[in-house]
């Protein structure tokens, strides 16, 4: 299980620098300036190129890897159950706690942890569940999704920034600045006094 597992983080990641160079193909193709979008357009198709070339690689390792066989009697032992349960609670608890300081400091590294463990809360959930924990589940994609546009804002202005040769990077920079603080508004006025919201949501959602 835990070579799978392994072989598993290393696709996913691998997979999700390809998503990062569509979700940058994307907007670059929607850029006003001609130019712009052939310049960005031929850069990013070569990036994406390299990066499914790491990405297939892992996928064919993960193929050569055992796939572990899970008994489905196991997973209501006593002992798996206890797990379960305070593996949630951890969940839980760090959710609320970097809900509560995202919308304090807006620290990057916060948004980033926050917008992890509400996906690893909403997986565990959906596995163990069984539908019993749909508003929680439905809060946890709606902070993943939110969180997940502002990263895509500061995905492109990181590779903005990196591309100084082009006489219109500044103002495009500044224009992205612009959209990822007006949707970092949104998220925190939408979000503001409903700290520990997660918690609360957490316990009707015990059965």
């Amino acid at each position: 299980v835990r070579s799978y597992v392994a072989s598993s983080k290393k696709l996913s990641k691998a997979t999700g620098v390809v998503r990062d160079t569509d979700t940058l193909t994307a907007w670059a193709s929607q850029l006003a300036d001609p130019g712009d979008r052939r310049s960005l357009g031929s850069d990013l198709e070569k990036m994406r190129s390299s990066t499914l070339r790491g990405a297939l690689l892992e996928a064919k390792e993960l193929l050569k890897t055992k796939t572990p066989s899970i008994e489905l009697e196991r997973l209501s032992h006593s002992g798996v159950v206890r797990r379960v349960e305070k593996v949630e609670r951890r969940l839980v608890k760090r959710v609320d706690k970097e809900f509560e300081e995202f919308l304090s400091t807006q620290e990057v590294e916060v948004m980033h942890e926050l917008r992890k463990d509400s996906k690893r809360l909403r997986h565990l959930l959906e596995l163990t569940r069984n539908g019993d924990a749909r508003p929680l589940l439905y809060r946890l994609r709606s902070i993943q999704d939110d969180l997940g546009a502002i990263r895509d804002h500061d995905l492109v202005i990181d590779y903005l920034r990196s591309r100084v040769r082009l006489t219109s990077t500044r103002s495009l920079v500044r224009d992205e600045i612009a959209k990822r603080h007006a949707r970092l508004e949104d998220f925190v006025t939408k979000n503001r006094g409903q700290v520990r919201v997660v918690t609360v949501l957490a316990r009707r959602a015990v059965p």
